[in-house]
């Protein structure tokens, strides 16, 4: 099984009306600037990603695979929520580790 691009990932966008091209987003990893995989909108034609390198496949794997892992991560946050009100303690990894996924839940939702 192939390996991918271990993150953080850079995400970097541009908007270009002359053309073709409307949107063009790059994601890299932060030791390699050169694109490993490219996200563009032509005419209204929206192109998730185009995958580049030795982690081609296993990039494009996770990034088909993220919106089913983000409602995984929902359902997961709400059950770590519902299991720390039913103890009724407040145990400080778990409520760092909701902060946590709260955070990353408001980054993809865009709030």
């Amino acid at each position: 099984m192939a390996k991918y691009t271990s993150g953080p990932w850079n995400i970097e966008g541009s908007v270009a009306d002359s053309g073709d091209r409307i949107a063009h987003i790059t994601i890299s990893p932060p030791d390699n600037p050169n694109a490993d995989c490219v996200a563009e909108e032509y005419n209204g034609c929206k192109h998730v990603a185009h995958c580049m390198g030795p982690d081609r496949e296993a990039n494009a794997i996770l990034i088909a695979l993220a919106p089913k892992m983000f409602e995984a991560l929902k359902a997961a946050r709400d059950k770590i929520f519902d299991g720390l009100c039913a103890q009724g303690e407040e145990d400080p990894i778990t409520l760092q580790l909701l902060v946590t996924l709260d955070d990353i839940i408001e980054t993809v939702d865009g709030k």
